[in-house]
């Protein structure tokens, strides 16, 4: 397998991001579907933040996606384990997952983002800033 430094979803060369926000709030989940672009190991999710009214832990999971639906399915993709943090208004921050995704360039996926237990209130940068293969430097 050939690991690769970085790897970034969008790629930022293609993508703008501007002032769009979206409220991550009780009761809700947002995602960002993607085809992964190359093999390897998914280890962290990068995610801008705007604004933080309640900062509570954040959930992020990679999940396969619903064949029927078009959703995320809720079922983690490629052995990953969440990662989870507690947001900080106006920052990005990098959730580093439990354990990183075996992604396979084709498969289309999900990072999902939602409240661990209790909700709080947030605003998000989107779209996402990015995923990435950090762990995996060095070789």
């Amino acid at each position: 397998m050939r690991t690769i430094p970085e790897l970034w979803i969008p790629d930022p060369a293609r993508t703008t991001v501007g002032s769009f926000t979206f409220s991550l709030t009780s009761g809700k989940r947002q995602a960002y579907v993607f085809q992964v672009p190359k093999t390897g190991n998914i280890s962290a999710v990068l995610l801008g933040l705007g604004s933080v009214t309640s900062a509570q832990t954040v959930r992020v999971t990679i999940q396969t996606i619903d064949g029927t639906t078009g959703n995320p399915s809720g079922i983690d993709y490629g052995g990953s384990v969440k990662g989870t943090y507690t947001p900080s208004a106006n920052t990005t921050f990098e959730v580093t997952l439990g354990t990183p995704a075996a992604a396979v360039a084709g498969d289309v996926v999900a990072v999902v983002v939602e409240y661990d237990g209790v909700a709080g209130t947030l605003n998000m940068l989107a779209p996402l800033r990015g995923c990435s293969e950090k762990g995996e430097r060095g070789a």
